[in-house]
């Protein structure tokens, strides 16, 4: 059995692996959406700055109809609430257990969000 610190360690190694998912997960989706709505110069077209920001990445999904239909307005906002337990991470902060819990519940949300936009992507590339 674990000790205390042994618990936080695995505990905070997996905040940072749902977070990495989350991160990267909807920075790719963002950018292959917007390629194909708007061309590889979208960000150009729509005087969009490439930041990598997880605020600005979230951003992008109130801001674009193509990526308005990911999150509900609620979940958006959770998910913005996710950015405090993101820093804290990032600054090797232990979380709370109920930060932690959160940041399950907004995984859940964010990966089920993409596997619904992969699997959809799949269906219409699939010949009928």
């Amino acid at each position: 059995m674990l000790n205390r610190k042994g618990d936080d360690q695995l505990m905070m190694t997996d905040a940072y692996r749902m977070l990495y998912e989350i991160e990267v997960g909807l920075r790719e989706c963002a950018e292959e959406i917007m390629n194909k709505h708007h061309g590889p110069l979208w960000r150009r077209k729509l005087d969009e700055e490439r930041k990598e920001h997880f605020y600005h990445t979230l951003s992008l999904f109130g801001k674009y109809e193509q990526l308005k239909a990911f999150f509900t307005s609620p979940e958006r906002s959770r998910l913005y609430k996710l950015i405090p337990i993101r820093n804290k991470v990032c600054h090797m902060k232990l979380l709370s257990i109920e930060e932690y819990d959160f940041l399950v519940s907004c995984y859940s949300v964010v990966t089920s969000s993409l596997d619904d936009y992969i699997s959809s992507a799949q269906s219409a590339m699939s010949p009928t």
